[in-house]
This record gives C-alpha cells, sequence and structure tokens, in this order.
C-alpha cells in the first residue's frame, strides 16, 4: 500500500494535483510519506511550526480551536497546504476523528519538488487550489453572515416575547390578582351585612360585583387568546359571512356599559358580507367599542359605520371621548407597546386588548388605523377583504 503506483493513483483523486501528469504526480508520490493516527491522536498543534501538506486516504480529519470547529477533511481531501506560503504556526488544531492514512510531504521535500521540471504545472496547480479554497472560504463567509443575521432576527424576537412575557406576568400579578382580592373583600362584605342593607343595596352591590366580574372574564379572555396566538394554536376559520350580526352582538354584549355612562349609539353598520374569522372580528369591535365606552365622557356618543373601499369593507368606531395626542397615537400599534391609561371614570385596562386586534388583523391580511385629537375623540378604522 506504500509503494509510489497507488499514491500516485491518491494523488489523481486529489483536485490539488488532479491537472498533473503522471510523470509529475510520481515525482511528488515519492516524497510522500505515509503515517496513521487513531481516533482522537493530534495531528498538528495550534502554534507548530513545522511545516507539512496532509493528504487523507482514508478516515477523517477535524480542524478545530478548542471547542470550535472550523471544518472537516475527509478521504482524497487535503489539510496544511499553506506552509506553501506562510511558514508561521499553524492556525489551528487537526485531529483524527476516526483512524486515519494520511500522507504527507514536508517543506523541504516540497521545495526539492519545485526546483524540478516542471515546476510551471505545480505552480499552476497550487494557484488553483488556493483560488478554490478562497472561494470555498467565501461561500462560508457568506453563509456564516446569513446565519448571523437570521440569529439576530431570532434574538430579537426572543427580546419582544421577553418584554410581553413580562408585561403577561404584570397583568396577571396586578390587573388580574389585585380585583379578584377587591371583589372577594366585596363578597366578605356583602356576607357581614346583608341581613342590614335594604333591598335595593344589595341589588346594587350585586350589579358592581357582576361587572367586575364580567370584566375581568374579558380580561382573562384576553390572556388566553394571547396565549393561544403566540403558541400557533389560535383557531383560524375565515369564511363569508354578513357584518351587521356580528356588530349587534358585540354592541348587545356591551350594552351594560353604555347605559351605564349614558352613552347614545349611532349605528350606520351597512347589511354586507365580509370575508373573515367570525370570533376574531367579534373580539376586535367588542375590544374597539369597549375601548370607546372607556373613554367616553357620560352622555357622550359612539358612531359604529361600515362602508365598502374597493376590495376592502370598512369598519370604523368612532367616539368624542378624551382622544388622544399623535404621539401616543402612533405608538399604539408599535410592536410590544402595551400600554394602559385610565378610562373617564378611572376605568382599568392592561393594554393587551388592542395588541391583540392589530395580530387579529395581521392575521387576516387586514389593516387597522388610528386618527384621534387630544379633547375630540378618536376613529378606529378597519379593513378587511369584502371576498375571498
Amino acid at each position: 500500500m506504500d509503494n509510489v503506483l497507488y499514491k500516485s493513483q491518491l494523488l489523481k483523486r486529489v483536485k490539488f494535483f488532479s491537472a498533473l501528469d503522471e510523470f509529475s504526480r510520481n515525482d511528488i508520490a515519492k516524497k510522500l510519506i505515509r503515517c496513521e493516527y487513531k481516533k482522537g491522536e493530534i495531528i498538528l498543534k495550534k502554534g507548530d511550526k513545522g511545516s507539512s501538506l496532509f493528504i487523507i486516504d482514508s478516515g477523517k480529519v477535524r480542524i478545530h480551536s478548542d471547542n470550535h470547529t472550523f471544518s472537516f477533511f475527509e478521504p482524497n481531501e487535503i489539510f496544511g497546504e499553506y506552509f506553501i506560503i506562510d511558514k508561521n504556526g499553524h492556525s489551528a488544531n487537526a485531529s483524527a476523528v476516526e483512524n486515519c492514512v494520511i500522507f504527507k510531504m514536508d517543506y523541504h521535500g516540497f521545495k526539492r519538488l519545485m526546483h524540478q521540471e516542471p515546476s510551471d504545472e505545480i505552480n499552476h496547480c497550487i494557484m488553483k487550489s488556493f483560488v478554490d479554497r478562497l472561494r470555498k472560504m467565501n461561500d462560508i463567509e457568506e453563509e456564516l453572515a446569513t446565519k448571523n443575521k437570521k440569529i439576530e432576527k431570532q434574538n430579537i424576537v426572543l427580546e419582544e416575547l421577553n418584554a410581553t412575557k413580562d408585561k403577561f406576568f404584570q397583568i396577571i400579578a396586578h390587573d388580574l390578582r389585585s380585583p379578584i382580592a377587591s371583589l372577594l373583600m366585596e363578597i366578605e362584605y356583602l356576607k357581614e351585612t346583608i341581613n342590614d342593607l335594604k333591598k335595593e343595596e344589595i341589588k346594587e352591590e350585586l350589579s358592581e360585583m357582576t361587572t367586575s366580574t364580567l370584566k375581568h372574564i374579558r380580561l382573562l379572555d384576553n390572556l388566553f387568546n394571547w396565549a393561544q396566538l403566540n403558541r400557533g394554536t389560535m383557531p383560524f376559520h375565515p369564511e363569508l359571512l354578513q357584518l351587521k350580526p356580528v356588530i349587534d352582538e358585540c354592541t348587545d354584549q356591551l350594552k351594560g356599559g353604555f347605559k351605564r355612562k349614558d352613552l347614545k349609539l349611532k349605528d350606520e353598520i351597512l347589511d354586507i358580507s365580509v370575508f373573515t374569522d367570525s370570533n376574531m372580528l367579534l373580539f376586535i369591535v367588542r375590544n374597539l367599542l369597549g375601548n370607546a365606552i372607556k373613554f367616553s365622557h357620560r352622555g357622550g356618543e359612539i358612531t359604529l359605520r361600515s362602508f365598502i373601499e374597493n376590495d376592502f369593507v370598512v369598519i370604523q368606531v368612532i367616539d368624542n371621548g378624551v382622544g388622544m395626542s399623535e404621539e401616543y397615537c402612533e405608538k399604539l400599534f408599535v410592536d410590544n407597546q402595551i400600554e394602559s391609561v385610565l378610562g373617564t371614570e378611572n376605568e382599568k385596562g392592561s393594554g393587551l386588548g388592542i395588541k391583540l386586534c392589530q395580530e387579529f388583523i395581521a392575521k387576516m391580511n387586514g389593516e387597522i388605523s388610528c386618527s384621534s385629537k387630544l379633547g375630540s375623540g378618536s376613529v378606529f378604522t378597519i379593513k378587511l377583504k369584502k371576498s375571498i
């Protein structure tokens, strides 16, 4: 196995030497030394100044620095060829991944070879090999750059998820736990004083408790929907449906809020069809309408309007309440910018609803926007596809 013919045939299979004629390959084969390395054995160490060209006959070699792997080389491949132009110490370690048979040629053997004919042909092979290796390195660098960009994007997503997760726990700790604790105190109070209260007072207490409970159920619904959306398990079944029945269901669910603040509802919803998910649309309109109630003054007016614009159905929720500054309006739809502001009668919220509205509308390939003026009310506009 150590004869010149065998080594010459090996050289013919190696890209570095494949263009050489048989005479040149035989000359190089005479200068190759056969070496065996066991699995895990170090072939060369980082910083070693010993210069050799290594040609793998069998086995696999790992090029690495500590625990970081740069590349692997397999049969009919070479490594260490940089010694031809650079005599400085090796920049990485090379070790046998499995039992290996490797032929090597040291620097002096190579120099003697270069003084023989035809050195031009050998130089051509060397240059071609370096060009191929540089191209391979460029490809690796490009691949690494692509992976780094992907990692950067993933890091941004992780940061956003962490920010939303922190807000989630904040909602549970503050916006959910505290009111439930308060509701429990009201129940205890009612239990202790029920014999001393008048019938109307009891009804009033129970009505307040019902309103508070419904509000927390809506918050739990928001949290549940948020969790489903982030896990990718949110049901999504778009279909062609009539808009008005969905809007009527929303207004019916929130009629208590209209009554409590003595608000007037102006219904300008057309009897038109829209391609959407009924549950998501119900959630979106209910949240936007709930916000309109929250930020309306007692005795104010809220308008629900719809119309067709090109291939879209446009739905608007309009109020004449407190309104928002232009800066705050822009922040509403910034990713993970979940903020909550007290309503006109100190109604509390989590800020999660508007975020979910935005994500649901994006899932339906729709659009949501807001226009507002501080002290003059707000207009929330939704655009959804009219048909498939």
